[in-house]
């Protein structure tokens, strides 16, 4: 009797360790199926996410690409006034048409050259960042999503504040002979840009992509 009672006992403690085991090993298969199921969601977003923010900066980039190249980098166009980051001109009564100065003759009308050199390198500036923050998100699949994508919105931040101070100078430089209501579509257009750019870089900001590509699963996943 005690060693049937033995091997009674022992065949339960067997069938409670199986049953637990089974159990664990439940638990451990739901939570990997639960992990890849969260990183396959991850690169899905990012795969909807990548295209939207393509299709941002390339618009982005066409504002700037109108407004600087277009137009010449001129805050305002009129028949009788043409100032921008290239053009100072003047309406002259004596010759009954514009003229314009050069930089040499800048300082007499007390305009700083220098202030509108700087202006001028800071807008151009942001064009060529712009681009190739549009390169970087472009080449994302090939060099890796997330890395891409940060370095991306580095690049457009440091465009965004390029354009702030190119503005910023160019106005307080002009701000004599320039009115609000003599801005023209070059003005709007980067002032649109500008204001394009910060709402991405908010929007980049607040949804943060995290691929984690390179983090691999457990052993026993």
């Amino acid at each position: 009797m005690p060693g049937a009672i033995q091997a009674l006992r022992s065949d339960n403690l067997a069938e409670g360790s199986s049953t637990v085991s089974h159990h664990g090993w439940q638990l451990l298969a739901q939570g990997c199926q639960r992990r890849m199921s969260a990183l396959q969601s991850q690169g899905c977003g990012l795969r909807r996410v990548l295209p939207l923010g393509i299709w941002s900066v390339t618009g982005i980039l066409v504002l700037l690409l109108y407004a600087l190249i277009w137009k010449a980098g001129d805050l305002t166009r009129l028949p009788s006034l043409r100032i921008g980051f290239y053009n100072f001109c003047l309406w002259n009564q004596t010759s009954d048409g514009l003229q314009c100065y050069q930089a040499s003759e800048l300082e007499a009308l007390g305009v700083s050259w220098i202030s509108l050199v700087l202006a001028r390198m800071f807008v151009y500036g942001a064009l060529v960042v712009t681009l190739f923050a549009l390169l970087l998100l472009l080449l994302a699949p090939s060099m890796g999503d997330e890395r891409a994508w940060q370095q991306a919105k580095v690049l457009l931040a440091v465009s965004s504040g390029l354009l702030a101070l190119g503005l910023g100078l160019g106005l307080s430089s002009v701000w004599k002979w320039l009115q609000p209501v003599l801005m023209g579509p070059g003005f709007l257009t980067l002032a649109i840009a500008q204001a394009l750019l910060m709402l991405l870089l908010m929007a980049m900001a607040a949804f943060p992509l995290q691929t984690r590509k390179s983090q691999k699963l457990p052993e026993y996943c």
